[in-house]
């Protein structure tokens, strides 16, 4: 083959593409004439909508990006409070057992002579026991729940709702507080005992004040929580009740 022929095939095949890329284009161009047309032809309340459904979709993308990526936060959070929690009780003599004592802030110095009420949470029993302190200690705090005849019918419903409950372990559901002092049952006034006046403090089984537990703290703030309004986040409790699952099921295996 000459170089003259060689010159030309080169040549032709270059023009061929050109004119390819050429008829592309104008294709291309004549499409976008014809969705520009059709789109000034569209009303401007369909223009509205249009834009206003693409909003909505960005956002509830948004919203699922934001919630996945919550519960994937969420969940290396809990993981991380589990493992915690089982090292921290590692160093405990009883582990998973927490007393949370209730006593008034000017006679927190003698915990075991002064204090109120003690809640203690066996969490490896599930259980939890109820202790009161001297009577002069818990006499103050309590209500009846008696109603007379001539008393409005809408009485006892509000005296009832001012009673401080507990989360019990023994049926993983809410109980009222009850006092009895040998004649009959009192409620405790739930208004009294969360109002800045009391401490909620915890502590070992063998009365050791826990001072650098984090998790033992979060359990003492909710018993003052819950006590209060009864729809609050149970996870410092599932927390530790999950830690000592998944410390059963590593010694499994």
């Amino acid at each position: 083959m000459s170089n003259s022929n060689l010159v030309n095939l080169i040549f032709d095949a270059y023009h061929n593409f050109l004119l390819n890329i050429e008829a592309n284009a104008q294709y291309v161009f004549y499409t976008l004439s014809l969705i520009k047309n059709n789109t000034y032809k569209i009303p401007y309340y369909q223009h509205f909508i249009n834009l206003l459904f693409i909003f909505i979709v960005i956002v509830i993308l948004y919203i699922l990006y934001r919630d996945l990526v919550y519960r994937d936060a969420s969940k290396i959070k809990r993981c991380r409070d589990i493992e915690d929690t089982i090292e921290i009780n590692k160093t405990y003599e009883k582990p998973y057992v927490y007393r949370v004592y209730i006593i008034q802030k000017n006679l927190a110095k003698d915990i075991l002579n002064n204090y109120s009420i003690c809640l203690e949470y066996d969490f490896t029993r599930e259980m939890t026991n109820i202790y009161f302190g001297k009577p002069e200690n818990v006499n103050g705090l309590t209500f009846s729940d008696y109603v007379s005849e001539t008393d409005s019918p809408n009485l006892n419903k509000s005296r009832f709702s001012n009673a401080f409950s507990y989360f019990s372990l023994d049926k993983l559901d809410t109980n009222f507080l009850q006092y009895d002092n040998g004649e009959k049952l009192f409620y405790i006034n739930k208004k009294i005992i969360t109002d800045g006046n009391y401490l909620f403090i915890v502590a070992t089984p063998d009365n050791k004040k826990i001072l650098d537990d984090v998790y033992a703290k979060k359990l003492a703030r909710f018993v003052k929580r819950f006590g209060f309004d009864n729809t609050t986040e149970l996870s410092p409790i599932y927390n530790i009740l999950y830690a000592i699952e998944h410390n059963k099921n590593s010694a499994t295996i």
